[in-house]
């Protein structure tokens, strides 16, 4: 006996998988630009604060080579012209991942502002992010910041 299926079985499950990647590839391409600002949004809120005045934060392309998984890139201006730039980093704490929010001014080493989309960015004990972890991000985002520091 022989154990054959009929082709359009197959072909429905071929048909069944392409569909179901198209879906999710256009859900992703529609919800980009609210996924973008949502972030920018976070980091206006995290940088600002609420007795500080808004900065004006503006999304930068992500460059390739920096042995980093950085979210995000932000060019930040801060009132009065000085300008820096914002990187969300997925740092991994006790309970997954957490965007952690570090700010590089030209010629300076990145600073640890706080973590993003959660309900107390201050306290990354809460977290399970060390002191070690979120020193030994800053200095990734430091070795990296330098790239983004040229073009200003």
């Amino acid at each position: 006996m022989s154990m054959q299926r009929p082709v359009s079985q197959y072909l429905s499950s071929v048909a069944l998988v392409v569909s179901l990647v198209a879906v999710a590839a256009g859900i992703s391409f529609l919800t980009k630009r609210i996924t973008e600002e949502t972030f920018r949004v976070s980091v206006v809120h995290a940088l600002s604060g609420k007795d500080k005045p808004a900065v004006v934060v503006k999304p930068i392309r992500p460059k390739g080579g920096s042995s980093m998984s950085y979210s995000r890139v932000f060019a930040v201006t801060y009132p009065g012209g000085k300008s820096a730039t914002a990187f969300l980093v997925s740092v991994t704490g006790h309970s997954g991942p957490f965007s952690a929010l570090y700010v590089a001014r030209p010629g300076s080493e990145a600073v640890f502002s706080g973590l993003v989309g959660v309900a107390h960015p201050d306290e990354t004990w809460r977290y399970g992010l060390t002191d070690r972890v979120i020193e030994s991000w800053a200095e990734r985002v430091t070795a990296v910041a330098g790239k983004y520091g040229e073009e200003k």
